[in-house]
């Protein structure tokens, strides 16, 4: 379990939640296909104009 995920539960969030937020990271960073330090906000408009043409 990561810092993150700790910190999560200590504010309350349920495990399921806290699984969505990882996935979304996730996500993000595959389609991005940059490590997190590299990401700017660019790639953050990308992702989600994708998420608009996906209908989300």
């Amino acid at each position: 379990m990561g810092l993150w995920e700790q910190q999560q539960r200590v504010l309350g969030y349920t495990e399921s939640t806290i699984a969505l937020g990882i996935n979304c990271l996730n996500e993000f960073l595959d389609v991005s296909n940059k490590f997190i330090w590299e990401v700017d906000m660019l790639d953050a408009d990308q992702f989600y104009l994708g998420l608009v043409g996906r209908g989300w």
